[in-house]
């Protein structure tokens, strides 16, 4: 029998219609029913019957169905073989993630795939759903669960986490939850279906409804644009987080959500030089995501000596104070470390910088959370043991001495300091973070 034509039976006994399965195995429609057609008048029997717009099997079709299959299987497994025993550092490579992981992980890992190996033809297959890999629907897939499959091999490059993330507008506008039971009425972006979303947070011992979600979405790039704009509350991987500007971590105290990272392949693909390549480089880069480190771009900071004000001999200035001396990665994991009763002020001082300079980036510079123009920190702000330091040009501070003494708040050359019991007001926050750009010429 015609593989051709057993595998257009298959493709359309899956699909249940001719064009789903014509799309799924990339022929035309009238190419695939020539060759369903054609396998009815070889075998002398109808194979289907159309009940409104649906193909049903018969009983023959039924009957036959099992061992159009297994000839499935074995042309397949022979595909495998086949591109295992390729060893030349060349031709494609299909690898499937999540669209999350495809469009904020995968292209810098693409770039040094690219360089390293530019004869690899690289298929990214974004998809929510877990790929056949027996079935060569993919060649290498990242997954968030182990395979059970004894065809495939996995390796967990690295356990994962997820928090819950707001865009510094949002909390600007509605403040940060204080608690699970805060988040819980906040405007929350659930993953379709909600309800197994909602099962997996409960599981991590967050106890979320399906019906507390107000916005839903099957992607994660969409629940992640609507967070960035600030439309709601969103999960999403610390490495994702990480990377992008202007988002908040909320209930930094509370545990994140494990998510674990494998790399999934067929048996028989790993003895190909080009697919174990790409594999190797996936589990490297991945790796070094892990912990949720930065981009190399954005914690090599330069410094000009104008700003050299901001260093820690000013920070360590600050009378009765004990500066957090902890290495960090970012503004969240600096929140988190900070004393319980400072965060709270730390992530509104922090929405509150990220509002009045929207265009710019945050850092670590000098063991200190900032907000940097170009080359130039504009602002940047430290935890004590019971006080909190706001930090930007002398000038800002210059020019409104008055409105920081009105509110009974200390500055020294270059920095104000607040606590719980005298915070500072968001409006000053916002007249220093201009008054500071306006100093550095910007």
């Amino acid at each position: 029998m015609d593989w051709n034509l057993a595998r257009a039976f298959c493709a359309t006994a899956d699909a249940g219609s001719l064009s789903a399965a014509a799309r799924k195995i990339g022929l035309t429609q009238p190419t695939l029913s020539r060759q369903v057609a054609a396998l009815e008048d070889a075998l002398g029997v109808a194979l289907f019957e159309r009940i409104g717009k649906k193909l049903v099997l018969t009983d023959a079709g039924f009957a036959l169905l099992e061992h159009a299959r297994a000839m499935s299987v074995a042309a397949d497994a022979m595909a495998l073989a086949a591109s295992g025993k390729a060893q030349e550092i060349a031709g494609r490579v299909t690898v499937s993630a999540s669209d999350a992981i495809s469009a904020y992980l995968l292209p810098d890992i693409v770039a040094r795939i690219r360089r390293q190996a530019p004869q690899i033809t690289l298929s990214i297959v974004a998809s929510n759903s877990i790929s056949d890999l027996r079935r060569r629907e993919a060649d290498i897939a990242i997954r968030h669960v182990r395979p059970t499959e004894p065809e495939l091999i996995g390796q967990l490059v690295h356990e994962s986490t997820a928090h819950f993330y707001a865009a510094a507008s949002w909390v600007a506008r509605n403040g940060a939850p204080r608690s699970v039971a805060e988040l819980a009425e906040a405007d929350l972006l659930g993953f379709e279906p909600v309800e197994r979303f909602a099962e997996h947070l409960n599981s991590a011992g967050i106890p979320i409804t399906p019906g507390d979600f107000r916005i839903t979405s099957e992607t994660g790039v969409v629940i992640w644009e609507l967070v960035r704009r600030g439309l709601g509350v969103g999960a999403m991987l610390h490495e994702i987080a990480e990377r992008t500007p202007g988002v908040i971590r909320l209930l930094p105290d509370v545990a994140g959500t494990p998510v674990p990272i494998w790399l999934v392949s067929h048996r028989e693909l790993r003895t190909s030089r080009r697919v174990r390549l790409v594999f190797d480089i996936l589990a490297e880069e991945l790796r070094r995501h892990a912990a949720g480190e930065q981009p190399r771009s954005r914690t090599q900071i330069g410094i000009s000596p104008r700003e050299k004000e901001f260093q820690c001999s000013e920070v360590d200035s600050v009378p009765g104070a004990t500066k957090l001396n902890h290495m960090v990665d970012d503004h969240d994991a600096y929140i988190a470390k900070a004393p319980k009763d400072l965060r709270p002020l730390l992530v509104r001082l922090r929405a509150r910088l990220a509002r009045a300079l929207p265009d710019a980036e945050e850092v670590i510079a000098y063991k200190m959370p900032g907000f940097r123009i170009g080359q130039t920190i504009i602002a940047g702000y430290a935890a004590f043991s019971k006080q909190c330091g706001l930090y930007l040009s002398p000038s800002a501070i210059t020019s409104h001495a008055d409105d920081i003494a009105a509110a009974g708040l200390k500055c020294t050359k270059t920095g104000v300091t607040f606590s719980p019991s005298q915070p500072i007001p968001d409006e000053l926050v916002k007249k220093l973070a201009l008054a500071s750009r306006r100093g550095h010429n910007l």
